[in-house]
């Protein structure tokens, strides 16, 4: 079990919106980002909700439950943000990742923790900053995926270089399938069309 942070929310979260700025994000939206992500880490503590409420200044505690929702999926991967800093290839992805980690942590002081918080915040304390790391290519033999991996970690968005006729079965006269296919539908379609 991870141990809580000495570090309130509060703190945390301003060292996420130190952290948004100099990365060329809205440091409003990080904070938000922040609230989320550590709401979801705390629900399932008892009196989070207060917690959280009076450290991040929301009167209302459908807040809190409002924030949790939006943050779950974040407990598992990296926020969008932070995506965005990753795939922008950003320097200071690294430093946003860290102070979301921190957050996940400040997260475990809040109602009455327990080992389920606990887990939480590692989890999601891992997700931000494991998502710095990229994933290993599969190991393979095939030049052509060899190939594509190379042009892929070279460009993550960017397909526009790959050459799929080095993909095996690739059969150039194929044409595009969205176009198979509607001539395909449009040619079922007139034989129904035909027999009624």
């Amino acid at each position: 079990m991870t141990e809580p942070s000495t570090r309130t929310l509060a703190a945390a979260l301003e060292e996420l919106r130190s952290a948004a700025v100099p990365a060329g994000l809205e440091p409003e939206m990080a904070v938000r980002e922040g609230e989320a992500l550590a709401a979801a880490v705390a629900e399932s503590a008892e009196q989070a909700f207060r917690d959280w409420c009076d450290q991040t200044g929301h009167q209302d505690p459908q807040d809190f439950f409002d924030a949790a929702h939006r943050g779950r999926r974040w407990r598992a991967a990296p926020t969008a943000l932070l995506g965005q800093l990753i795939v922008n290839r950003s320097p200071h992805a690294a430093s946003y990742a860290e102070a979301l980690a921190e957050a996940c942590h400040a997260a475990q002081t809040l109602g009455l923790s327990n080992p389920r918080t606990a887990g939480n915040a590692a989890v999601a304390a891992a997700a931000q900053v494991g998502a710095l790391t990229p994933p290993t290519a599969p190991e393979t033999t095939q030049p052509a995926v060899l190939e594509m991996l190379r042009v892929l970690d070279q460009s993550s968005l960017d397909l526009s270089g790959l050459d799929l006729r080095l993909l095996p079965g690739f059969d150039p006269g194929m044409g595009s399938a969205g176009t198979d296919c509607r001539r395909a539908t449009a040619r079922r379609f007139d034989k129904l069309s035909a027999h009624n």
